[in-house]
């Protein structure tokens, strides 16, 4: 992916093959960037697993479509999202560096990197696609990391549209700007008619619940696999493996990301490390730190 995302720039089409490097296979970059948005494909053929990092210079919203191959994405802490060939996922990036990890295949990528303000209703100032509203919520709240919604499968008439965007060309620059939102905002409409669907499936019915589930009991100290078992029908292996389809990480990942995370909001917010425990989950203020430093490479003191 980008290693440092472009300012807006230039208004032209381009293609250009990235030079070998360390014995890395040549990675081909084809990009648009218009006035409000911003298209860019990578295609290589990879021969073994590779990692690699890259990094964020300032919060934005993309979709990403991987057309063939397999990659995961990582923050630099626990979470990870992995997406595979015919697969879309809706996303937010905070500023920061971020992980990424390429499987062994020919792998073809798309981002769609656009101002959030061409999904709002201009009369009534209202998001068009309200599934998309966490993403959104997100990015204006500043929250830590990646934030994302399940991957959705790409459609045929989504891969078509992704190939008029790289493809299409208007010599009059406000026509072609409007022609541009219009192909993004077919592509987040059949994003959001494909999320809803997936998120009413009695499938993902049991993920979704025990996410809100975590989220409102984060102070809990006995909260894991065994107690979620006690709470949502099925054995501890289903519920993991349902929940990692869903979301791209382990409950138990989860559950010690989103304390660690809310337990430096609060530290940023000047509160002492002995009222922060009750508040994640813990009881004991060295296993705290232990953790704390593991996720963030620093300690509480550190914040």
């Amino acid at each position: 992916m980008e290693k440092y995302l472009p300012q807006l720039k230039n208004k032209n089409s381009s293609t250009k093959e990235a030079p070998d490097r360390r014995g890395d296979p040549p990675l081909k970059h084809q990009s648009r960037v218009f006035q409000d948005a911003r298209c860019h494909r990578y295609r290589m053929l990879n021969n073994i697993e590779r990692n690699g990092s890259y990094r964020v210079k300032y919060p934005h919203f993309f979709m990403l479509f991987i057309l063939e191959g397999h990659i995961a994405m990582q923050t630099d802490t626990e979470e990870q999202l992995d997406i595979k060939a015919g697969e879309c996922l809706c996303t937010y990036h905070n500023e920061g560096d971020y992980k990424l990890r390429v499987y062994p295949g020919n792998v073809e990528a798309v981002t769609l990197v656009f101002q959030p303000q061409i999904l709002v209703h201009k009369e009534h100032n209202q998001l068009l696609f309200p599934s998309i509203y966490p993403v959104i919520e997100a990015m204006i709240k500043n929250l830590h990391g990646i934030k994302s919604l399940p991957a959705v499968r790409i459609r045929a008439r989504t891969k078509k549209t992704i190939e008029t965007l790289f493809h299409l060309n208007i010599d009059d620059k406000n026509k072609l700007n409007n022609k541009i939102n219009h192909l993004i905002l077919q592509l987040v409409s059949q994003h959001h008619e494909d999320l809803s669907n997936l998120l009413s499936s009695p499938a993902l019915s049991a993920p979704i619940l025990m996410k809100i589930y975590i989220d409102e009991n984060l102070d809990n100290p006995n909260l894991q696999v065994k107690q979620l078992t006690d709470q949502f029908i099925g054995s501890a292996r289903t519920l993991q493996r349902k929940f990692q389809e869903a979301y791209g990480s382990t409950i138990k990942s989860y559950i010690t990301a989103k304390r660690m995370e809310k337990a430096l909001q609060l530290l940023k917010e000047k509160v002492s490390v002995n009222d922060v425990l009750p508040q994640v989950g813990y009881v004991d203020q060295h296993s705290f730190s232990v953790q704390f430093k593991k996720y963030y490479g620093f300690p509480p003191s550190g914040v």
